[in-house]
């Protein structure tokens, strides 16, 4: 149940960062 909550959490930051940053994001990782 938190589990699937912070996934959505993670997921939706993800999606969030990765607009202005996609370059930077690939880089980092």
């Amino acid at each position: 149940m938190i589990r699937e909550i912070l996934n959505q959490f993670f997921i939706a930051l993800y999606k969030l960062t990765t607009f202005p940053t996609d370059v930077n994001f690939a880089e980092a990782a």
